[in-house]
């Protein structure tokens, strides 16, 4: 799906639910890189509603749910609010491919991105990361998975675990793209404990290239077992790494400054 075509999906939602859009971002496997034929593409669109809404004394619905399709909208409150909290998700959306309703939605978008990226919590979300890796971790043990899945949740476990990893090594967010990860992080590997790291890496990518090209069920998993240990070890590693550290101030001026950015938006509707 283009962009153009997310933006007429987005603008169509949008005036259907009688709010405004502000950008749209493209997320999941078709941001990280590992999509195939048969994966959705996943859209998370941020929207405002008539700034009177806001002075409502009943709750204002911040988010907007299509059914059967992966599409949800978020209030830009609730958006920036995530942020503040240091949510993983919402850097991942600030770091994929994106559409802007307008010119000043599209400032709105690179100060909010250039604010996340100078208040980056380094600690809060790698070890989030670290946690939704065990969750995919969970999610390849169950009986009864086809081997198309196991490889799926194989990837899914590499990519959360090397992108903490790169946010240890490099302090900033990592790329969403699988394959540009694990260039990154290859090198720092071997200061892990991992003992032969180029073998590790070759292994996810030979485990994407299968699931790219739809051939998970030509390759019998057992082959990745010695790779899905090392995995967890280095995932044990990172998760001792990040134990203790605090990055309270970090998110206390995050807070501040996605505060700010809320107030100079709504206060150009008061003007």
């Amino acid at each position: 799906m283009t962009m153009l075509e997310i933006a007429e999906i987005v603008k169509n939602t949008c005036l259907a639910h009688g709010v405004k859009p502000l950008f749209a971002f493209k997320t999941g496997s078709k941001a990280y890189g590992t999509d195939n034929e048969k994966s959705d593409t996943d859209i998370t669109f941020i929207f405002y509603r008539n700034p009177i809404d806001y002075f409502s004394i009943s709750s204002v619905k911040d988010e907007i749910k299509l059914p059967d399709v992966d599409i949800k909208g978020w209030d830009i409150r609730k958006f920036l609010n995530i942020i503040s909290k240091g949510g993983w998700n919402t850097f991942e959306m600030l770091n994929a491919p994106y559409w802007s309703a307008t010119e000043s939605a599209d400032r709105l978008l690179c100060e909010i991105r250039k604010v996340s990226a100078d208040n980056f919590p380094h600690v809060t979300i790698p070890t989030t990361f670290l946690h939704c890796s065990e969750t995919a971790l969970k999610r390849l043990g169950r009986d009864g998975n086809d081997n198309a899945t196991i490889i799926k949740e194989f990837i899914s476990y590499a990519r959360t675990t090397y992108s903490a990893l790169y946010i240890q090594e490099y302090g900033k967010y990592p790329p969403l793209n699988l394959s540009a990860l694990v260039y990154d992080v290859t090198p720092y590997l071997k200061d892990e404990g991992v003992s032969h790291p180029n073998a590790l890496s070759s292994y996810i990518l030979f485990a994407l290239g299968l699931r790219k090209d739809m051939l998970e069920d030509r390759v019998d998993y057992s082959l990745f077992a010695e790779q899905l240990i090392i995995l967890q070890l280095l995932n044990a590693k990172l998760l001792d790494n990040f134990e203790g550290k605090n990055d309270k101030e970090i998110k206390e001026n995050l807070s501040i400054k996605c505060e700010k950015i809320l107030q100079n938006f709504f206060g150009n509707f008061l003007k």
